[in-house]
Parts: structure tokens; sequence; C-alpha cells
């Protein structure tokens, strides 16, 4: 009876786990060729440090996380853009950064 009920805890609380692996998996929205889509927010850009980004997109009430290797987004600090990029976890790559005037 003991081993019984260590079983279905054990299968219990991988269940739970593997619920929690697949949610956080499937955040992310690749499309069918194993790349993450594209995504456009207008909004200004910031300084804002984070663990995976650098400034932030201030963006109909939202702070995204915003992060390049191909941009320097410095030299958009304040002014009103639109970033075009792809998400790795919840930080925003931008791929492009256009000024909106």
């Amino acid at each position: 009876m003991k081993n019984i009920i260590i079983v279905i805890f054990i299968i219990a609380v991988l269940g739970v786990g593997g619920y929690f692996v697949y949610s956080n998996v499937s955040k992310t929205q690749p499309t069918t060729n194993g790349q993450q889509e594209s995504v456009t927010f207008v909004g200004k850009i910031q300084t804002g440090k984070g663990d995976d980004y650098s400034h932030v997109l201030l963006s109909e009430g939202k702070i995204i996380g915003l992060a390049s290797q191909t941009v320097a987004l410095d030299e958009y600090i304040g002014k009103q853009v639109s970033v075009t990029g792809q998400y790795s976890g919840t930080t925003l790559y931008a791929d492009t950064v256009q000024v909106v005037k």
C-alpha cells in the first residue's frame, strides 16, 4: 500500500512538472520553419537593465524588455519608434528600428 502511494505521488509530481514545462514552451510561437515570428511595436525606447535586456520599449501601456545585437538602441532613446524583432523568452530582440514622426 505504501509503494502504491509513493508511485501515485511521483506520477503526480511528474505530471505537474510536465504541465509547467509545456505551458512555458508553448508561449513561444514558432513558425513552420522553426523560426519565431517577427512582431512590430510602436513606442518610446528608454534605458533599462534586466538579465537579458539593456533597454525597454514603452508601448501601449506595456513595458517590453528590449535588446539588439544589430541595432545601436542608444541612438533611439526618447524617440517614438517602430521596432520589429523576435521574442526570446520575454525579451524582444530588435532586428530593425525606425523613427516614427
